[in-house]
């Protein structure tokens, strides 16, 4: 009877364990190297000095930190436009690029053009999770 008196708390603990409900806001979203995520939403639009838009674009979005290259590579459509949502590691900026790849195609040959832009926040989220965040800009790029 001893026995079953001392093994019953050990039996019974589980079940009430095991019941639990995790409550989703402590939940944490880690990268693999163990940086929160945020979301980013990078767009924008590309166009000539005249205002017209320019397609096929080449757009790096870089978010590479100190210590790891990290890029995505975009390209803008008929209308000049780039868009791409994204959970990557919270950054504090990010460094766009703007590269002709077609030559005389497309309205002509452009430079190149880059520039840094600061992600804005658009949702605020507790615990690791980094939040949301906007990032857009409008290029204008200068024929060769």
């Amino acid at each position: 009877m001893f026995v079953k008196t001392l093994a019953l708390p050990f039996l019974v603990a589980p079940i009430f364990v095991s019941c639990m409900v995790d409550d989703p806001e402590d939940k944490f979203d880690f990268s693999s190297d163990g940086q929160p995520i945020a979301n980013y939403q990078i767009m924008g639009k590309v166009s000539d000095e005249d205002g017209k838009p320019i397609n096929g674009i080449r757009v790096i979005a870089d978010y590479s930190t100190d210590v790891i290259y990290r890029a995505d590579t975009l390209y803008t459509d008929q209308e000049g436009e780039y868009s791409k949502f994204m959970s990557i590691p919270r950054v504090d900026k990010f460094y766009m690029s703007f590269t002709d790849i077609d030559g005389q195609a497309n309205g002509g040959e452009f430079g190149p053009k880059s520039e840094y832009v600061t992600p804005v926040r658009t949702e605020i989220s507790s615990g690791h999770f980094g939040g949301s965040y906007v990032i857009s800009f409008n290029a204008t790029l200068k024929k060769k």
